[in-house]
């Protein structure tokens, strides 16, 4: 995504020099978002080779909300297959490595996001969180994080497991 990340801060900085002001108060800021989280002509996966090449019509609406305040979206990041492990690996985008110390895990699910941000490779990460998502990736990454707990944002948009169980005949269209 990061041709249309540099062509998105081109047109933000078009527009700052032309109206004097900003979009909003994440102008030009870079965030990443977990590969749950839908973002209209792209896949999001779940590490599940069946749902490759299938890109949803429509984003998420915090993806939505990011980039209408101002905010440039530079990558979807990588998370365990299903969602369901303590280690960022899937047959998809192979295995995410611990920042800090070669040979360990970053953790998971949302360990993709926390190894953006311990390398200062992004300015916000966005990712889920119910059973330690976020806190273990964040302590095994040396970062910190919060925990999004229900209502802090809008699950609308959002790929998971739990989507998963409510599958009628198969995925050849997304919403």
């Amino acid at each position: 995504m990061i041709a249309e990340a540099l062509e998105r801060a081109k047109e933000l900085d078009e527009y700052q020099e032309k109206n004097g002001n900003t979009i909003g108060p994440l102008h030009g800021v870079p965030f990443t978002l977990k590969d749950t989280f839908n973002v209209q002509g792209y896949d999001s996966s779940l590490g599940i080779s069946q749902f490759v090449g299938k890109p949803y019509q429509k984003s998420s609406a915090l993806y939505t909300t990011l980039t209408n305040l101002g905010g440039v979206l530079l990558a979807k990041t990588n998370i365990p297959q299903t969602l369901l492990a303590f280690e960022c690996n899937n047959p998809i985008f192979g295995q995410t490595h611990n920042p800090c110390v070669k040979g360990f895990t970053c953790g998971g699910s949302s360990g993709g996001e926390g190894v953006v941000l311990a390398r200062n490779a992004t300015a916000l990460g966005f990712g889920t969180d119910i059973g330690g998502s976020l806190r273990i990736p964040a302590g095994w990454c040396g970062i910190y994080s919060l925990k999004p707990t229900k209502g802090r944002f809008t699950a609308n948009g959002i790929f998971s497991t739990a989507e998963l169980c409510n599958v009628n005949e198969s995925f050849e269209s997304r919403p």
